[in-house]
């Protein structure tokens, strides 16, 4: 069954909601979310983000991608660096907002992965290394992980990187990946040098 990128930022935006997060798109909707607004100094067409989230008080960005094609999710890739780079200004109600992160999700993000199942393998604790295990303990990455949102996550840390990025930025995913019966969304981010995950609930 085809779906399209609103329907995907529909489903995503319920699923936020009931976890006591604020949504915003960037354009006027029939769902009736309000809407914010972008301003950069760059000459050209204005691209945003395609909903801004308010949880505790803290706004994040997220690039919504259809993951029944592969490559709609690596198109995110260097929107959300570009996003991330401090280009660009966000306002809600006319007042500036200050991003303290950049994510990316998809329809599959409930299910604690980016990509389409028919292309993710889960690695469960048990598979992983002893190194990747310490990072568990220590609350940097979540207990299992799917092998195609593992890869994308890490290329787009070492962009960062790169990049000098120094706002949280990864993928918004589920606490499924450590509870089976918890669908909590959970940021999978890291930070400057500081990796991590958090729960939103």
């Amino acid at each position: 069954m085809d779906i399209s990128e609103e329907q995907v930022k529909q489903q995503l935006s319920t699923w936020l909601n009931a976890y006591g997060c604020e949504i915003w798109w960037e354009k006027t909707n029939q769902h009736c979310y309000p809407i914010f607004k972008t301003k950069t100094n760059n000459i050209g067409t204005v691209e945003k983000p395609d909903i801004a989230i308010k949880y505790h008080d803290k706004y994040y960005m997220c690039e919504v991608k259809n993951a029944d094609k592969s490559s709609n999710v690596y198109d995110s890739f260097p929107q959300i660096l570009r996003y991330a780079s401090g280009d660009f200004e966000y306002y809600i109600d006319d007042e500036l907002i200050e991003p303290c992160g950049y994510f990316v999700a998809t329809q599959y993000s409930i299910a604690g992965h980016l990509f389409n199942p028919d292309v993710e393998v889960l690695v469960t604790y048990d598979q992983m290394s002893e190194s990747r295990k310490k990072a568990i303990e220590h609350g940097q990455l979540p207990t299992d992980e799917y092998s195609m949102t593992e890869q994308f996550t890490r290329e787009l840390w070492r962009m960062a990187a790169e990049y000098n990025i120094g706002v949280k930025i990864g993928a918004i995913l589920s606490e499924k990946l450590n509870y089976e019966h918890s669908v909590a969304p959970m940021l999978q981010f890291k930070e400057g040098k500081k990796q991590g995950v958090t729960v939103w609930k």
